[in-house]
């Protein structure tokens, strides 16, 4: 992706949207720390809201993920974790969410 002009021919989105009480988030695109969040990470209070993009996988680690609603390419995902139980989830362009063990 080339950053400075926002263009990114990218096949993975995944947005984050704070719809409960809020969470600290931190991303990775393709294995790199994402300028969204940059290497300390970012807060969403309700109503915040980013997108990631990648060309083939989105690290993401939360501090209450069970607080976000999130999307991959466009398809609302069921709910993450539990309301204040950090975690890290691993979304790849076929559409997979796994663990990931990014800290």
């Amino acid at each position: 992706c080339d950053w400075s002009s926002d263009v990114c021919s990218s096949d993975l989105v995944v947005t984050v949207e704070a719809t409960g009480s809020g969470s600290w988030v931190r991303a990775w695109s393709d294995g790199i720390v994402d300028p969204t969040t940059g290497s300390t990470g970012l807060t969403l209070v309700k109503g915040g809201r980013f997108t990631i993009k990648a060309n083939r996988l989105v690290e993401l680690r939360f501090g209450s993920p069970a607080s976000l609603t999130l999307s991959l390419n466009g398809r609302i995902l069921d709910r993450l974790g539990e309301v204040g139980v950090a975690g890290g989830w691993a979304f790849t362009a076929d559409g997979g969410v796994t663990p990931s063990n990014r800290k």
